[in-house]
């Protein structure tokens, strides 16, 4: 029993350590530069506890909400984006808009979100997808908060840069011509693809992150994809009968 009650204690430190590099990590990276940081978080954190991870709540107690990483990535407030989830996820059968939570979002307004049921979830709302790895193939034996933290070391990974019909990444050209974004803001495209748009930096503005979104979020049916195989495969369409439902 002593060597069990040992061992125990030693993956509990090895998931301490590790969990306070991660999240020191993180906060190094979205607070390097170019910041622009409320410093708070939500008025009502408290009410999310027990319902995200609580390596987010000790993220927005750090370096609060804003603009992050050059405006590459915002943490926002999940309550002011309740109603893009609402609109994005419908009423669909496993992903839940009820128990689903925006932590942040892009520079083009994808969307990282937590679901109490599936962990995290991704919603680019400019072509219309959400992969959600958890969904479809969840595994055992991983702690919620280092799942959230993996993700949002990621954030400013090139796939959440949209790439023009040449194939470039779009960020650093339509910031160097639009200028940083501020809170609640973000690229768009003009008219959005949904409505034959093109995939032409000139062809991109800035607008309020909310009303954007819910415009792309109500012009299209999203799709379920999963990542896991290349190319990566739909699923199903988000609001339609869970996974394996219509086999």
């Amino acid at each position: 029993m002593a060597l069990y009650v040992v061992h125990e204690e030693l993956v509990e430190k090895k998931w301490m350590v590790q969990y306070r590099e991660r999240l020191d990590a993180i906060v190094t990276k979205f607070m390097s530069a170019d910041v622009k940081s409320s410093g708070k978080g939500p008025k009502n954190a408290t009410s999310y506890r027990g319902r995200l991870p609580e390596s987010v709540l000790q993220l927005w107690e750090r370096i609060g909400l804003g603009v992050f990483l050059s405006g590459y990535f915002q943490l926002c407030d999940p309550d002011d984006y309740r109603p893009i989830l609402e609109q994005a996820l419908g009423h669909d059968h496993e992903l839940d808009a009820r128990r689903t939570f925006v932590i942040g979002f892009s520079a083009f307004g994808e969307i990282i979100a937590w679901n109490e049921d599936f962990r995290d979830v991704r919603i680019d709302l400019v072509d219309g997808e959400v992969s959600c790895r958890w969904l479809v193939s969840p595994k055992q034996g991983i702690d919620p908060n280092m799942t959230v933290l993996t993700r949002l070391l990621l954030v400013d990974d090139v796939s959440f840069d949209p790439l023009d019909a040449e194939g470039r990444p779009l960020f650093d050209a339509v910031r160097a011509r639009l200028g940083r974004l501020e809170a609640d803001q973000i690229y768009g495209f003009r008219p959005i693809l949904a409505f034959g748009g093109t995939r032409d930096a000139g062809n991109i503005a800035t607008y309020n992150s909310l009303s954007h979104m819910s415009l792309l979020a109500q012009a299209q049916d999203l799709k379920l994809i999963d990542m896991n195989p290349f190319p990566p495969k739909e699923i199903r369409k988000i609001g339609s009968p869970a996974v394996g439902v219509l086999e």
